[in-house]
């Protein structure tokens, strides 16, 4: 459990730079977009801009709750459930950035270019995410039992 709680809740620091970056790197492809469509509509720049703003919030909320993780461990010598929040945050995260920039790129997101170029990828990684150390309904279920004291799910 003490390898499972280090894996969720402090190994992938790496990742999260990765993520801050990625939306960096997607603000510098939109700001060269001379338009900017969804779904065949236009989008006006402040709905975009609100869209990025939420994303950057939850990032910088995200590292908040990795540091407090970590200083956490390092009083009590060991990780606690913690870590499948955070963990479960990061994936839902993940995939929101990575699925609004397909959403929002179009068909250009498909494109390899120097702009863009692991947008395609980290799309489909980002489903990984959401599987890797316990998928997303396992850290529900632990965040639910073990941080906020609710009845074990029955098992059929």
């Amino acid at each position: 459990m003490s390898t499972l709680g280090f894996e969720r809740g402090t190994s992938f620091i790496l990742e999260q730079m990765k993520l801050s970056r990625a939306l960096e790197r997607l603000v510098q492809v939109l700001d060269h977009m001379p338009s900017r469509h969804k779904q065949g509509k236009l989008l006006e720049d402040e709905d975009v801009a609100e869209t990025l703003r939420g994303l950057r919030a939850d990032i910088e909320a995200l590292r908040a709750m990795t540091y407090a993780n970590v200083a956490r461990i390092q009083r009590r010598g060991s990780p606690g459930t913690e870590g499948s929040l955070i963990r479960l945050y990061f994936s839902e995260t993940a995939k929101r950035l990575y699925r609004y920039a397909s959403e929002i790129l179009g068909s250009a997101s498909l494109e390899r270019s120097s702009a863009n170029a692991d947008l395609p990828w980290e799309y489909l990684n980002s489903f990984r995410l959401s599987i890797a150390a316990g998928t997303s309904e396992i850290q529900r279920n632990i965040i639910g039992e073990r941080l906020l004291g609710l009845p074990r799910q029955s098992r059929k």
